[in-house]
């Protein structure tokens, strides 16, 4: 009985063309074990629309949500990114609607843009799940001028007194 299901289930693979047989069927009519073939994704273009969609989607400074969060993304430029996590954020400052900067052990972070206010408000009760630096490669246009936008995150790490520089 058990082999009967198997073979039921090779039938169902046979079907979709996703098994080929180890070794072809004996002269005796026995039947050789059948292996599996790496079945090619069923959307492999998959990766190729997910770029196009990413490169016409619009920008956004940031992300947030109604809840508090636990750690805050920063995303740059060239597909690159870090996380911080709130409670490790010793310091934080701003500069008008200009920059903000934050504060992580001996790393300092400076957000500079345009109207970052509504980040600045946000960031104060962690709403924040992440701020995006403007890449021109992945984003077709700037945002309209009243809306957020940051222009620069620059990542500046002390210098440690051990280190003789």
């Amino acid at each position: 009985m058990k082999k009967k299901k198997d073979e039921q289930g090779l039938n169902v693979l046979e079907m979709f063309g996703a098994t080929e047989p180890a070794v072809k069927q004996d002269a005796d009519h026995t039947r050789s074990e059948e292996k599996p073939l790496n079945v090619p994704l069923v959307n492999d273009n998959n990766a190729q629309q997910q770029t196009s969609i990413v490169a016409s989607e619009s920008y956004k400074a940031f992300g947030s949500n109604n809840a508090a969060q636990q750690q805050l993304e920063i995303r740059l430029r060239g597909n690159r990114g870090l996380w911080l996590y709130y409670p490790f954020i010793t310091k934080s400052e701003y500069d008008g609607d200009q920059s903000m900067t934050f504060v992580c052990h001996d790393t300092s972070y400076i957000i500079r843009g345009k109207n970052l206010s509504k980040l600045r408000n946000h960031y104060r009760t962690h709403r924040i799940e992440y701020i995006q630096e403007f890449d021109p490669s992945q984003f077709k246009a700037l945002p309209s001028p009243e809306l957020p936008l940051i222009e620069e995150i620059e990542i500046i790490e002390a210098r440690s007194e051990n280190s003789g520089e």
